[in-house]
């Protein structure tokens, strides 16, 4: 198995400004308490998917390393490009806020940067109105439809995610399942 070594930027060469005394201490700046009140559904989403990447992980690219065909602003700008789909959240279906989001990330990056967490959001996003979120997330996913395995399914080649090998039963490049819930139980 090949596993890409992450490559010092020359912006992080340069500068060291940015980054806390402790490689593994989140700076002091991101750990104030914000009312997430005050931002929408897609800022929050979009500072999700920024402190997800900023967070330093081996193997993985982050604040302090790209590889050189993916960097860090790939991520920033794909956390960027999705903020405004998922404010559309609660008057989209679950296929077309994950389609929509991943065309979006199309536009600005050309490799896959957010399914996985566009895929694990968007459930989240669009019971975001619920009284109780887990219900809320409950019945989101209990009321798939064909139409959302499809969309999903033409979002997840849309991204093109290498990770993903063949499967006998399910495979994404096959036509989508009518149950979007089973197919994910499979992957």
């Amino acid at each position: 198995m090949f596993v890409k070594t992450p490559q010092m930027t020359t912006c992080q060469q340069s500068s060291n400004s940015c980054r806390s005394t402790q490689f593994n201490q989140i700076p002091r700046r991101l750990q104030m308490t914000r009312d997430a009140s005050a931002l929408s559904i897609g800022q929050l989403v979009t500072l999700a998917c920024t402190l997800e990447v900023s967070a330093p992980k081996p193997g993985n690219v982050h604040r302090s390393a790209d590889f050189e065909d993916l960097c860090f602003q790939d991520f920033i700008d794909s956390a960027i490009a999705i903020g405004p789909v998922f404010d559309k959240a609660l008057s989209l279906s679950l296929g077309e806020l994950v389609l929509q989001s991943i065309q979006a990330t199309q536009r600005l990056v050309a490799t896959n940067t957010n399914l996985g967490l566009v895929l694990l959001m968007a459930p989240i996003a669009k019971a975001a109105s619920s009284e109780n979120l887990s219900d809320g997330i409950s019945s989101v996913l209990e009321n798939l439809t064909a139409d959302d395995a499809h969309k999903v399914y033409e979002a997840i080649n849309l991204a093109q995610s290498s990770s993903l090998g063949t499967a006998d039963d399910m495979d994404v490049s096959a036509e989508p399942p009518t149950d979007l819930l089973l197919a994910m139980r499979h992957a």
